[in-house]
C-alpha cells in the first residue's frame, strides 16, 4: 500500500455516494506498501479500505478482485469486497479503477510469533486447494522477462547502489534460466505472490485474514511458500530461524502434502523469491534515487533491497531442502 494520489475528504465523499456505507466520518492514508492508493475510511457502518488502482493496468488490478472475492466466497480469510449500489466490486473515480473492502481486526502478523507463522501455513494450504476452482489466470508479474529486462536496463545503474551487483544480478539470471525447464513438472495453481507479514493481520493469535492481491497469478504453489520463508522465516540479523520454518512447513503440510519434486526444487524457489523480490526493491530504489528530492513523494514506501541481496547470497549456499527441514 501507499498514496500516489492524494483525496480530499470531499472527493471520498463522492465516491462513497455510490455505496450503502453512510457519510464519511474520517479518512487516513495508509503509507504502508508501495503499489496502489490507499485509504483508511470510517463511517456508521464500520471502518474500511478505499484503494485505487496506480501502478498497475485495469484488468490486473480486477484480477486482484475478482481473487479476493473468490476467496472470500470460499471460506478464506480475506476481507469482503463492498459492492456498489450498481452491484459492482470496481468502479471508477477519475479514469482509476477503485474497490473499498472491510478493514480485518487485529495487528500486522509477527513473524518472531510461532503460533502466526503455524496458522499463515495452515491457511495458505487451504488457500492453494480453494484456488482450483477459479477460473482466470494471469503470469506473475515479477517473471522471468520482468526480472531480465529490469537488468537490461538498469544494471550498471544498480552499481550505486553496490559495485557488484551488475555480476550478482547477471549470474544468477544465468542460473535461474537454467532451472525454469525443471520446474515445468511441478504443481501450479492460484497464489498470492507477496505473503510477507504485513499482508496477514492477527487478532491475538488467531488469524483474521490476508490482505494484497495485487499480485496474485497462476504460478507455482513453491513460489508462495518460499516467499514465506523469505519474509517470515529470518531473524534481524537474516539468519534462517529453523524454528519458524517448522512450524510453517508443518502446518502447510498438515493440509496440503509437498511433492517430492516441490521438495527438490525447494532451495532453488528460495533463490528465484529472494532474486525477484531484490530486482523489485531495487526497481523502486532507482526510480526514487533518480528523482530530484523535491519532487519526491513523501508519502510512498521504498524499502530496502540490501535485505534480499543478503537472502539471496544465504540461499546460494544451500544445495538441498533438507536445509528447511524438508
Amino acid at each position: 500500500m501507499a498514496v500516489y494520489t492524494k483525496l480530499s475528504e470531499d472527493e471520498i465523499s463522492k465516491i462513497l455516494s455510490n455505496y450503502e456505507l453512510g457519510d464519511l466520518i474520517s479518512s487516513n492514508p495508509i503509507l504502508d506498501g508501495v503499489q496502489n492508493t490507499n485509504y483508511k475510511i470510517k463511517t456508521p457502518k464500520g471502518i474500511f479500505i478505499l484503494t485505487l488502482a496506480e501502478n498497475q493496468k485495469p484488468q490486473d488490478f480486477k484480477f486482484g478482485i475478482d481473487v479476493l472475492a473468490f476467496f472470500n466466497e470460499h471460506g478464506i480469510l480475506v476481507p469482503k469486497v463492498i459492492k456498489s449500489n450498481s452491484e459492482e466490486i470496481i468502479n471508477e473515480y477519475q479514469d482509476k479503477p477503485y474497490a473499498i473492502t472491510e478493514l480485518l481486526n487485529g495487528e500486522q502478523a509477527d513473524p518472531s510469533n510461532l503460533e502466526h507463522c503455524r496458522k499463515i501455513g495452515l491457511e495458505l494450504a487451504k488457500m492453494h486447494l480453494a484456488g482450483k476452482d477459479f477460473k482466470q489466470s494471469r503470469e506473475n508479474l515479477l517473471n522471468i522477462d520482468y526480472i531480465e529486462n529490469n537488468i537490461e536496463l538498469n544494471a550498471e545503474k544498480y552499481n550505486q547502489f553496490n559495485p557488484k551487483l551488475e555480476g550478482i544480478l547477471r549470474s544468477e539470471l544465468e542460473y535461474t534460466k537454467l532451472n525454469l525447464p525443471y520446474f515445468k513438472k511441478l504443481p501450479k495453481g492460484l497464489t498470492h505472490s507477496d505473503l510477507f507479514p504485513d499482508n496477514c493481520f492477527f487478532d491475538g493469535n488467531k488469524l483474521s485474514g490476508i490482505i494484497d492481491f495485487n499480485d496474485a497469478c497462476t504460478d507455482y504453489f513453491n513460489y508462495d511458500i518460499a516467499t514465506i520463508i523469505n519474509s517470515w522465516c529470518f531473524n534481524e540479523k537474516n539468519n534462517l530461524n529453523k524454528k519458524n520454518v517448522d512450524e510453517f512447513l508443518n502446518a502447510y503440510q498438515s493440509i496440503r502434502k509437498l511433492t517430492n519434486d516441490e521438495i527438490f526444487f525447494m532451495p532453488a524457489f528460495c533463490r528465484l523469491t529472494a532474486f525477484s523480490i531484490l530486482i523489485a526493491r531495487l526497481d523502486r530504489w532507482l526510480i526514487s534515487y533518480e528523482t530530484p528530492k523535491e519532487q519526491r513523494n513523501e508519502l510512498l514506501n521504498v524499502l530496502p533491497p540490501a535485505e534480499y541481496l543478503i537472502k539471496l547470497k544465504y540461499h546460494q549456499d544451500v544445495l538441498t531442502a533438507d536445509r528447511y527441514g524438508l
